[in-house]
């Protein structure tokens, strides 16, 4: 807490005091590990192994619009439980021409939903970066190991939740828009083209 205390200057309004300077320390640490490539690459696989849900909900319109006679009325609500890394058909590129007309709001959902305790990827993460606690240490240092945990703990909460999840989710949409574009049927040359768009635009 005193080295902290160092930290805070009134005049800066993200250091004001010691929870906003804590704050920052916290942003600043979850946002160093996002940007390793070898943190990016590990979780990139651990996403693409976890059976992550693509679903659709429609929008006003869509439920105006998408009725049992639209050819795309299969993507009204559409739930795919198959892992992602299948998804090899047309189903992704009518989500996204749909996405993109407003109809349908696309949403990739863990397999523990909204509850974070059942967060796989989070406790993976906890028990690599969380300081190990020996019987043998004093009960001073045992102390200021703990708080150090928590801190770490909320710089991994920070990670997930305001920068890599929403990396991942990004990620995964790229990857299932470049599996379209590496089929070689000429009759797919205007799908493998709006296809590309979609990439540019990311």
């Amino acid at each position: 807490e005193m080295s902290v205390k160092e930290f805070v200057d009134e005049s800066v309004p993200f250091l004001a005091t010691t929870l906003k300077v804590m704050y920052s320390l916290v942003q600043l640490m979850a946002r160093d590990i996002y940007y390793n490539p070898i943190v990016r690459k590990h979780l990139r696989k651990e996403y693409l192994d976890l059976n992550i849900r693509l679903t659709t909900v429609p929008t006003e319109r869509g439920k105006k619009e998408l009725d049992m006679y639209h050819p795309h009325f299969f993507v009204k609500r559409a739930r795919i439980d198959r892992p992602l890394k299948e998804l090899r058909d047309d189903t992704w590129l009518v989500i996204l021409d749909e996405e993109k007309k407003g109809r349908v709001e696309v949403r990739f959902e863990f397999p523990w939903g909204k509850d974070s305790n059942g967060d796989i990827i989070r406790q993976k993460i906890i028990r690599l970066y969380l300081a190990s606690l020996r019987k043998d240490l004093p009960e001073a240092e045992v102390a200021l190991m703990n708080q150090w945990n928590i801190l770490r703990s909320e710089v991994v909460k920070a990670l997930l939740e305001n920068y890599m999840y929403k990396y991942l989710e990004n990620w995964m949409r790229s990857e299932l828009t470049l599996s379209l574009i590496h089929i070689s049927e000429p009759t797919r040359q205007a799908e493998i083209s709006y296809a590309v768009f979609c990439l540019k635009k990311k």
